[in-house]
């Protein structure tokens, strides 16, 4: 049978984790081995990166049941400090800093000096999962509030027109815009996955799939 797990270590993530940085070394190592024409018809590569980061941000979104809501202010200026300041000394650091003493240019083309460092995170070799992850949290404190304070039905309707949208939201927005709508859908899924975790488990435990299994 399927059991919650209560310790404060839930062994179970640390292995989805695990599982997730090995696909993006070894994506990494499929991209790096061949031309980046060739990966697009790849499909063992697509199928990693379809996956591995949407897995991540899921992830991320599950583990920060009740954090966020207790103290969203000192939780977000935490989360701040964890993944901006990296981002930005990672900014300075490679597009800046390496090209100075090396002579060779990693700069954004059309975007002067340090104000790259705004919109880096939407071309490669940027470490744009952290400010998206970022956003994502202040994307999901939104949500939630917009749940708690919306009428139910009012609530869905929203819902569902909002994902009638997305097909057209992903196709009429800017890089940086396409990523805080797309893998901020997983942070929110995350959430409420944990907070909906027990009525899950015990859908799985009555279910037949379950009874055959174990």
């Amino acid at each position: 049978m399927l059991k919650s797990i209560s310790a404060k270590r839930n062994v179970l993530i640390d292995v989805m984790k695990g599982f997730a940085i090995v696909l993006v070394v070894l994506g990494h190592v499929i991209y790096f081995s061949k031309t980046p024409n060739c990966c697009n018809n790849e499909f063992l590569y697509n199928a990693i990166y379809k996956f591995h980061m949407p897995l991540f941000f899921f992830l991320s979104g599950y583990l920060a049941y009740k954090k966020i809501d207790e103290d969203f202010a000192n939780w977000i200026q935490k989360k701040f400090t964890l993944l901006i300041i990296p981002y930005l000394i990672y900014s300075l650091t490679y597009f800046d800093i390496i090209p100075l003493i090396t002579g060779r240019s990693l700069r954004f083309p059309g975007l002067p000096g340090l104000t790259d460092i705004s919109f880096i995170y939407t071309i490669s070799d940027s470490a744009w999962f952290l400010p998206v992850l970022f956003e994502s949290f202040i994307g999901l404190f939104l949500f939630i509030n917009f749940i708690k304070n919306t009428k139910k039905e009012l609530a869905i309707i929203s819902l569902i027109i909002f994902f009638i949208a997305l097909p057209w939201l992903s196709q009429n927005t800017s890089q940086g815009q396409w990523q805080f709508i797309h893998y901020g859908i997983f942070v929110i899924i995350g959430y409420y996955t944990n907070v909906y975790k027990d009525s899950f488990i015990k859908i799985l435990n009555n279910s037949s799939i379950c009874n055959i299994i174990y």
